[in-house]
């Protein structure tokens, strides 16, 4: 549920910056059985209007790599590829206002890397 809470926040990150050198990539490391499947993974995705890739991290690889501990984290990486902001949980909660400020960050990474 979190993370659905999210989705509409990285479709409007996506329309703002899709004329930018910005990439969007979701990663879906499973909780239940069910949404370990492929198959019901890639009909989320469509249901969903999810246009940028996900990865399917059903042994938790890249979990235990980026030492995640909640579901959802945003990663910003810069230019370089190094993680420059993250954003752990819900975008919104408790009135965050994390889609703003997520945004003016990728804001400023563009700015820098130009």
């Amino acid at each position: 549920m979190n993370c659905l809470r999210n989705l509409p926040s990285y479709g409007r990150w996506q329309q703002q910056f899709e004329k930018e050198s910005v990439a969007f990539i979701g990663i879906h490391t499973p909780e239940t059985p069910s949404e370990r499947l492929p198959e019901n993974v890639e009909r989320k995705v469509k249901e969903l209007k999810i246009t940028y890739p996900v990865l399917l991290d059903t042994e938790a690889e890249n979990w235990k790599r980026w030492g995640q501990a909640y579901w959802p984290t945003v990663y910003l990486l810069d230019a370089q590829g190094r993680v420059r902001y993250r954003w752990l949980g819900e975008l919104e909660y408790g009135n965050a206002a994390g889609e703003a400020r997520m945004g003016s960050f990728i804001k400023r990474l563009l700015a820098e890397a130009k």
